[in-house]
């Protein structure tokens, strides 16, 4: 007997039980609450692109624009360009930018079956900075 009241030990355990499970309950949600606040919190950390990698996505639907206008072209050039799938992308190359091309394939070009992405890597950035170039070159024109 407890301050006069008497509690089978069934009820007892029926009690107990019923807090256990409330705590199970407040502890399950509270874990809840901070997953969803996580996944919320990381969603806005990525929200958008850093403003230098913005600026390069642009360059490169720029470079991918050109590289589709080339390919138009080579295929209009024929056998030339055509003759082995190698050709063609050293001619594709070649018309987004011949001096880019020349620095970085110029002495070594493409073989058939190589894959060279270092020199690859190279030739993006050198087209990049190439287009950045042209672009603040017509900005000083506009302005002036």
């Amino acid at each position: 007997t407890v301050v006069g009241v008497r509690i089978c030990s069934c009820q007892l355990q029926t009690l107990l039980s019923t807090r256990n499970f409330i705590k199970m309950r407040v502890r399950y949600l509270l874990c809840l609450l901070v997953l969803v606040a996580f996944l919320l919190a990381g969603n806005q950390v990525e929200a958008g692109p850093k403003k230098r990698n913005q600026r390069s996505s642009h360059l490169d639907k720029d470079i991918k624009q050109r590289r589709t206008e080339c390919e138009a072209l080579v295929q209009h050039l024929g056998e030339q360009c055509t003759e082995t799938s190698i050709g063609r992308e050293n001619c594709i190359l070649r018309c987004i930018s011949e001096a880019c091309y020349d620095e970085s394939y110029g002495t070594d070009p493409l073989e058939e079956g190589e894959v060279d992405t270092v020199r690859g890597r190279a030739f993006r950035a050198c087209a990049r900075n190439a287009l950045r170039q042209k672009r603040e070159e017509e900005r000083k024109v506009g302005t002036e």
